[in-house]
C-alpha cells in the first residue's frame, strides 16, 4: 500500500479508528479484517459484492464455464451487461 505521496507504507502500522479496531487473520490472501465496535466485522468488498451479484448467480455460473473466462471477469461482464 502507498501513501498520497507513492510512498510504501507497512499495513501493522496503520492505525485504526477509535470506534472499531485492526485485527489479523492469518490469511495471506486478506490478512486484516475491520470491526466495529462491538467487534463485528464490517463487510469487505468481496462480500459485498457477492451479495449484489447474487441475482445474476446463474449468468456468473454459465459463464464462468467459457474457456479463458473466470468468476471475477464473468461478474464484470453481468456487472457491464446490466449497467447499459
Amino acid at each position: 500500500m502507498d501513501n498520497k505521496d507513492g510512498d510504501p507504507v507497512e499495513l501493522g502500522t496503520l492505525v485504526a479508528a477509535p470506534v472499531g479496531s485492526l485485527e489479523e487473520t492469518g490469511d495471506p490472501f486478506v490478512p486484516y479484517r475491520l470491526l466495529d465496535g462491538e467487534r463485528v466485522p464490517i463487510a469487505t468488498l468481496p462480500s459485498e459484492i457477492d451479495r449484489v451479484i447474487a441475482p445474476f448467480a446463474d449468468e456468473v455460473e454459465l459463464l464462468d464455464t467459457i474457456p479463458g473466462v473466470d468468476r471475477r471477469l464473468a461478474e464484470c461482464l453481468v456487472q457491464r451487461s446490466a449497467s447499459t
